[in-house]
């Protein structure tokens, strides 16, 4: 059978095993998780925007992070997306996960950014989970 939890009602239709639901719950399912997706100039938007979709009809709280000075962030392909706040590397440090998108040169982008780099090797966040796609 399949694992309860919430993300089971979301994903159901995403996860088949030999025809039958099989979902695997993990400790980002459970609830009040809270994960950050960093946004920056060039990200691949289906990248970007499927993890964000599929978390919130999950009810994971997953909040868009801007890289940039404003809370605008265009993708590779010319789409503007309103990112949820801005990036502070103080309050992104509460995340459970950290979702970084591919896409060029939003990958750069996110590989320059300093703050970011430090934000996901201090102690506090070294042993939490992260998605990344170059």
């Amino acid at each position: 059978g399949a694992a309860a939890g919430p993300c089971r009602t979301a994903l159901n239709a995403a996860v088949l095993d030999g025809g039958s639901e099989r979902i695997r719950c993990c400790r980002i399912c459970k609830q009040g998780s809270q994960v950050y997706l960093f946004a920056a100039e060039g990200f691949e938007e289906i990248e970007g925007l499927t993890v964000v979709d599929l978390l919130r009809r999950a009810q994971i709280d997953c909040r868009i992070v801007s890289m940039n000075e404003t809370k605008l962030v265009t993708g590779s392909h010319g789409i503007a997306v309103q990112a949820d706040l801005l990036f502070d590397a103080k309050t992104l440090a509460d995340g459970d996960m950290y979702v970084l998108p591919g896409g060029m040169p939003g990958t750069n982008h996110l590989m320059a950014h300093e703050g970011l780099r430090g934000l996901l090797t201090s102690p506090q966040t070294a042993d939490k989970p992260s998605a990344a796609n170059r």
